[in-house]
């Protein structure tokens, strides 16, 4: 049976510090991945319903190109994420969930984490 786990920190943390968080937790556990639509919408709802939708959340992808993201895990997502290029505050490689859109910034920025054990 195939389970995925979410877990939301809203303690602030660069993005190197918020894997490495994640991976303490265990060898399934590291920064989420959205690999389909329903996963998406879940964690919008979650961050919405809980009034954190204004701070940005470390995600599992390091931005490539100026239209899409890689995967930390070194293999590529079922759902690509996808931006426009307003969305980037700088040349930073990180990507954040904030306000329910993908941006790709500073890695040494503070922010929240949204973590998941697969």
């Amino acid at each position: 049976q195939f389970r995925i786990v979410f877990s939301i920190f809203l303690r602030s943390t660069t993005f190197d510090q918020a894997r490495e968080t994640c991976q303490s937790f265990g060898d399934s556990w590291d920064l989420a991945v959205i690999n389909f639509r329903v996963e998406y919408s879940y964690l919008k709802d979650l961050i919405g319903h809980n009034c954190i939708s204004e701070g940005g959340f470390w995600m599992g992808y390091t931005h490539q190109s100026d239209s899409e993201a890689e995967t930390v895990f070194d293999k590529p997502a079922y759902w690509k994420i996808k931006w426009n290029k307003k969305d980037a505050r700088s040349a930073g490689e990180c990507v954040q969930l904030q306000n329910e859109r993908f941006i790709h910034a500073d890695c040494a920025e503070q922010v929240g984490v949204v973590q998941m054990a697969y």
